[in-house]
């Protein structure tokens, strides 16, 4: 399929979010068919709009934590349920990006993760099944 590696992000401006932004979504991917068959993409508002509502200063990660937690948060789940509900999903409906979101202390929680660059980014864990002997649990990092 023409489309079955390809992910579109449609980032808003400030000011043009749709409704429901910051009280029930902080953003969101989906799909949509088309003539060149499913299309998925990620609704990325300007996350800063919402202030604390999605992520600014979460676990006093800065006013900006929010831009890389939620992206990456919808990132990582278009990848592993490209087309919501066809991919991985836990028994209760939770997606690997929703099982470990807004965590904020202990095992799992949102942290700076330092890159070979040097630069750090405010990401949120994800979760993983081969994590503690294969019990699964949030995690920012897995060998």
């Amino acid at each position: 399929a023409s489309n079955s590696s390809v992910q579109y992000v449609i980032a808003t401006a400030s000011g043009n979010n749709s409704r429901g932004f910051g009280s029930q979504y902080c953003a969101y991917h989906s799909a949509t068919s088309s003539t060149v068959g499913n299309v998925a993409y990620t609704n990325l508002p300007y996350i800063t709009d919402a202030g604390a509502s999605c992520g600014a200063n979460f676990n006093g990660l800065g006013p900006k934590a929010g831009i890389t937690i939620v992206s990456g948060h919808e990132m990582a789940e278009t990848l592993t349920d490209q087309f919501p509900n066809g991919g991985w999903l836990d028994s209760s409906g939770g997606e690997n990006g929703d099982k470990c979101a807004w965590i904020s202390s202990g095992q799992g929680a949102s942290a700076d993760v330092t890159f070979p660059n040097g630069s750090s980014f405010p990401v949120q864990s994800l979760w993983s099944n081969a994590f503690n002997n294969n019990s699964g649990g949030c995690v920012l990092s897995f060998p």
